[in-house]
């Protein structure tokens, strides 16, 4: 690398450590253009109920009757999933910037999808885990979307619940039976959902239903990852 490179105002990418020269504009400026060109976007040819390729193996029709569409930005694997676990667990701000910029990034692309709706909402906490954790992930990769306002008291944990994570199967939905609130300025809008990482979207599930049953007129979903064969 030349001594003009050292001096100018570049940086260096997050992901392989390569010098970034300073004339590359990208959404997330900590990342090259080929490491983000490698982020495992995800597919769009995918049913907008589960968010996988219609009909196949992975794919569940009846994933959540209450969501009007679901869509996701990745495919959860790495890097992004070891981005997301830094944020969440180890408070990796600089991971965090880079998933925020390119959550805004995304939603500015897909900007109509996201003006048909009045309101977002992302999935909250409970407040002991809130104040364990110092914040809520999902609430910082959207904290500066400006599209739709951002509601951060629609949606509540009231219930405290093991992690959905460490759960399987049927155990996944009785964790979160009654684990929410919605307030009842929910009735007659339309609310977006997001969510940094959707399973089986049993979260996204109840939280339609606790929307829909509080008057909520449609409900859509985004998530910043999206897992594959666990469902």
């Amino acid at each position: 690398m030349s001594l003009a490179s050292w001096l100018s105002p570049g940086r260096w990418c997050y992901q392989c450590h390569r010098w970034i020269a300073p004339e590359v504009h990208l959404p997330a400026p900590s990342l090259c253009p080929a490491c983000h060109e490698a982020l495992p976007w995800f597919r769009r040819e995918i049913c907008f109920f589960c968010g996988h390729v219609h009909l196949s193996g992975e794919c569940r029709e009846d994933f959540e009757a209450e969501i009007t569409d679901y869509q996701a930005i990745f495919t959860y694997q790495e890097p992004i999933s070891h981005w997301v676990s830094g944020l969440k667990y180890s408070r990796n701000l600089l991971a965090g910037r880079i998933l925020r910029a390119l959550t805004e990034a995304w939603l500015l692309e897909h900007k109509d999808w996201v003006l048909g709706y009045d309101l977002m909402a992302p999935v909250p906490i409970h407040s002991a885990r809130l104040r364990v954790r110092g914040f809520n992930q999902t609430s910082f990769l959207v904290a500066r979307q400006t599209l739709v306002p951002l509601e951060l008291n629609l949606l509540h944990k009231v219930k405290y619940t093991k992690h959905q994570a460490a759960l399987r199967g049927k155990s996944r939905y009785t964790n979160l039976t009654k684990s929410f609130a919605a307030d009842p300025a929910v009735e007659g809008k339309k609310i977006l959902l997001f969510d940094d990482v959707c399973t089986t979207g049993q979260t996204l599930n109840q939280l339609a239903y606790t929307l829909k049953r509080a008057g909520a007129e449609e409900v859509g979903a985004l998530s910043l990852g999206r897992t594959k064969g666990q469902m």
